[in-house]
């Protein structure tokens, strides 16, 4: 078994910008104990986003027909159990 463990702390800078910044820690052994290895990582990063829109959102009303919405139906009881073939 690999324990690992992750830590990501993401900021929005600006509309299209964000840092980021992750933090983890992987940790091998064999079996019996003998040789354990932990490897440590820290990232960062800076990322742009060039689709993102920069318009206010703006409020959308639905309009067309009022769709009716069905009632509840409740499901049939049981049926007692037959009795057996001849």
């Amino acid at each position: 078994m690999v324990p690992i463990t992750l830590s990501v702390l993401s900021i929005t800078l600006r509309p299209r910008w964000t840092a980021t910044a992750e933090y983890k820690k992987n940790s091998f052994s064999n079996k019996d104990g003998s040789i354990s290895i932990n490897n440590r990582m820290l990232t960062f990063g800076l990322s742009y986003y060039f689709d993102i829109p920069l318009v206010a959102a703006t409020k959308v009303e639905a309009t067309g027909p009022e769709l009716a919405i069905p009632e509840p139906v409740l499901a049939p009881e049981a049926v007692p159990e037959a009795p057996p073939p001849p």
